[in-house]
């Protein structure tokens, strides 16, 4: 929940100065690596809090509202729930003399929660003469002083990305290594921004969860594991892409379970959060026995298992990332509609018409289009490169299989979801009008949230389901009783006799 103080309470004097003085340290000075950001122009961001035209609540607000695909919506200056109190909570919620028993974890991050770096190597085609020809590995995503007028344009040239149909795999932008931060460690995952190695309060993910953990006896490197990785693709690449290493991220995964399971002597949870649900379902399908071996439980919190109308709009408007405030858009969804475009993670988390049918999605020049008709839209549009994506990435989410191992879904509902969008004209540089809606989790429908209601009446490994009243996609990390629910899943509790 967004910090709110009344406007006479004395936190004000002091919290509103110290907000001033953190924006303007992230948005003009903060420490940058790639230095593009020394010229940036103004923020208008910066301007309007100097003029006082918006408020902490407003801010925090806005970025709740303006929430995309991308677990950017839900950044926000607001404390983050104290982890430790929740864990301190649930001990002491346990009968007298329990002794808990930590089973090793895996934390797997959604699209977008995955902190990116990147390394150029002399960069040719710039949108600007002060961008970065060459440097070494630098924190990209989500960097925020990246995302500055001027800076941003930078940005996007690094991060885009090319697709050979003809191969199936995505290629980085000319110049361009990339790789996912910390893999088997928290700092791609915890915080997605640090200023010279402090997390940036703004862009906590997993941080929440990670100090509950710690709180509970959790060490990180021992009993605790993050599992990063480069969300612009689809899954299917994850398994086929061959890193500079000689290695796939599947083959990475598959060797840090067997480490934590080694390092432990016991099974392995993995928690996962949003596209992390697909993704590691993927690998559980594909390495059954390696599964069956060495994971504990399979712990998918917010998992669009047949994707979201709102991976539609990103493709047909963009989206800001949440970066947002009010009507202030510090990040131009039109700017980065071109960069998602050329992203299978984006493709892959439309709708899967086997579950949706002849449900409409997108109404435009009067012409009904259907989850298996997007690729024709965005022809229609002159996104031919993207419908080629899309063409590659469809069928994959039906084409996974329950897990065959223990299963607990995780998901919010309750909370209005955009399902259906129309367009009054034919301008695509304006959102399209949200005309339908349901109670989701805000950007997961419930049908997708829902599917794990199938796999308990198909046989198999256990699936127990546990449905949080009005919990969003993102804030779900945050909440207690899902913090308590994943403590409850991945300990062993003993009572004495």
């Amino acid at each position: 929940t967004a910090f709110q103080p009344s406007a006479d309470s004395w936190m004000m004097n002091v919290i509103k100065p110290a907000f001033v003085l953190l924006v303007a340290f992230l948005c003009v000075t903060v420490f940058s690596q790639s230095g593009d950001y020394l010229q940036s122009p103004g923020s208008d961001l910066l301007n309007a809090l100097a003029r006082g035209e918006i408020s902490e609540a407003e801010f925090c607000g806005a970025l709740e509202q303006h929430s995309g695909i991308f677990v950017g919506g839900k950044l926000c200056l607001s404390s983050i729930p104290d982890g430790a109190f929740i864990a301190e909570k649930w001990l002491a919620s346990l009968p007298a003399g329990t002794t808990v028993e930590r089973n090793p974890i895996v934390l797997v991050p959604g699209l977008g929660g995955s902190a990116l770096q990147l390394k150029l190597h002399h960069k040719e085609k710039l949108p600007h003469w002060y961008c970065t020809k060459k440097i070494n590995w630098f924190l990209a995503w989500l960097h925020l002083d990246e995302l500055l007028p001027g800076v941003s344009d930078c940005f996007a040239n690094n991060m885009q990305m090319s697709f050979n149909p003809a191969s199936g795999v995505f290629s980085n932008a000319e110049g361009v290594e990339t790789r996912p931060a910390d893999f088997g460690g928290i700092k791609g995952v915890d915080y997605l921004d640090r200023a010279a190695g402090i997390p940036v309060p703004l862009t906590g993910y997993y941080a929440t969860i990670i100090k509950a953990l710690e709180k509970t006896g959790y060490t990180v490197g021992v009993d605790l594991y993050g599992a990063p990785y480069d969300w612009r693709v689809h899954t299917a690449s994850l398994d086929s892409n061959v890193d500079s290493d000689g290695t796939t991220w599947m083959a990475k995964v598959k060797d840090l379970i067997a480490t934590a399971h080694k390092n432990t002597g016991k099974k392995v949870n993995l928690v996962t959060h949003s596209m992390g649900g697909p993704t590691m379902l993927y690998f559980l399908n594909h390495n059954p026995e390696f599964a069956r071996e060495h994971v504990a439980n399979f712990v998918p919190i917010a998992a669009p298992w047949m994707g979201a109308a709102k991976a539609i709009v990103a493709l047909l408007y963009g989206d800001n990332f949440g970066i947002a405030v009010g009507s202030l858009n510090l990040v131009s969804p039109l700017k980065f509609r071109e960069i998602i475009r050329t992203y299978g993670g984006a493709t892959y988390m439309t709708p899967d018409a086997a579950l949706y049918g002849n449900q409409t999605f997108v109404t435009y020049e009067g012409v009904e289009y259907q989850a298996h008709q997007i690729g024709a839209l965005l022809r229609k549009i002159g996104a031919p490169s993207t419908a080629d994506i899309w063409d590659a990435t469809q069928g994959e989410l039906n084409a996974l299989q329950r897990p065959d191992v223990p299963t607990y879904c995780l998901y919010g509902t309750g909370v209005p979801t955009e399902i259906a969008y129309v367009y009054t004209n034919t301008d695509m540089n304006k959102r399209p009008d949200a005309v339908d809606s349901n109670r989701g989790d805000g950007t997961v429908p419930l049908e997708s949230l829902r599917v794990c209601q199938a796999w308990q009446k198909d046989g198999g490994a256990p699936v127990a389901i546990r449905e949080f009243d009005e919990r969003d996609h993102v804030g779900i990390l945050k909440d207690d009783g899902v913090i308590m629910e994943i403590l409850k899943i991945c300990t062993t509790q003993a009572t004495p006799k």
